[in-house]
């Protein structure tokens, strides 16, 4: 072979090799053969024929914290914001069936989501844990149920309690990732309806049916005692879990109205005393934790949602 072509020879063959072979990292990333597989998320949402899907993403990326409307009246989905399997599903979260084990959410997040969003979240999982024993922790292999956060455009939605496997939490990204909002998804996976479905709302706002959106009425459907329980705590006009004034108006004005003077309504900033008062009394529990933040040395799964087989970094058992 002349000196030129050996010499192209050599370049042309160690470029394969840098470019054919995997490296190091590549392949410290691969999971092993036998690495355990993530339990299926039965529960990754349903969305009934009629759903806005194309302007649902819009509407809530377009929100404010200044709107007079609750970011989470905007999904599309029964009371807006709670998410069922199927057009006959329901959730009777008064079952214990539907309570979290050990007052604890293992939770994923979606690896989509920034360094900034992640705080904001676990900032919102702070807010409820911090005055009870109610927990959020990683993911671990062996955890049977848990809560994927994950943030695709079809606004902020939750199921209501525990719905055995996998079940999600959607955090639109633009919209929805604000503490408070966290907060409300989060307590609905905690097994908690919206306060004005309350069996004794009446005795403390009205509502104003003439102003409702046609075909939304059923959003302020009430619950008897055995579905929505106040656990004695009492009505709370400024729950993280209430309605706004406005909410779902045809006309810009209000729907709903206290019947207590000076009382406000349509929190989306923090959880109240009482809301953390019901949340005890649910699970039991009361002194305070810690967001325990998932560690470093994660283990990749690959797992199915819907119809997707996806690849996730989750936090190895301890």
């Amino acid at each position: 072979m002349q000196p030129g072509l050996c010499q192209l020879f050599l370049v042309l063959y160690g470029l394969w090799m840098v470019t054919a072979r995997p490296s190091e990292d590549a392949a410290a990333a691969s999971p092993p053969d036998d690495f355990p597989s993530l339990p299926p998320i039965l529960h990754p949402g349903y969305f009934s024929p009629d759903y806005k899907g194309n302007m649902i993403p819009g509407l809530v990326s377009s929100w404010s914290p200044n709107d007079p409307t609750n970011v989470w009246e905007l999904s599309g989905l029964r009371e807006g914001d709670i998410m069922e399997d199927g057009p006959k599903s329901r959730n009777v979260v008064s079952d214990p069936e539907s309570l979290w084990a050990d007052a604890t959410i293992p939770y994923i997040l979606e690896p989509m989501f920034t360094d900034a969003e992640r705080k904001t979240i676990r900032e919102g999982m702070e807010m409820i844990q911090k005055d009870t024993c109610f927990k959020f922790r990683p993911f671990r292999i062996g955890d049977m149920d848990f809560v994927y956060i994950q943030g695709g455009p079809t606004g902020c939605w939750s199921y209501v309690g525990r719905q055995g496997g996998g079940q999600v939490v959607n955090l639109q990204r633009a919209g929805c990732v604000y503490k408070g909002v966290v907060a409300h998804e989060l307590l609905h996976a905690a097994g908690f309806f919206h306060q004005q479905s309350a069996a004794d709302r009446d005795e403390y706002v009205f509502v104003n049916y003439t102003n409702i959106q046609s075909g939304r009425e059923s959003n302020f459907d009430k619950y008897n005692e055995s579905v929505v329980s106040d656990f004695g705590v009492g009505y709370d006009y400024g729950s993280v879990m209430h309605y706004s004034r406005k909410a779902f108006s045809k006309n810009g004005e209000d729907t709903l109205v206290p019947l207590k003077d000076g009382a406000e309504i349509g929190n989306r900033d923090s959880v109240t005393d009482k809301d953390m008062a019901k949340l005890k009394a649910k699970y039991g529990c009361s002194e305070g934790s810690e967001v325990t933040e998932a560690p470093s040395n994660y283990g990749t799964m690959m797992f199915e949602a819907g119809n997707q087989l996806l690849s996730l970094f989750v936090a190895p058992p301890n």
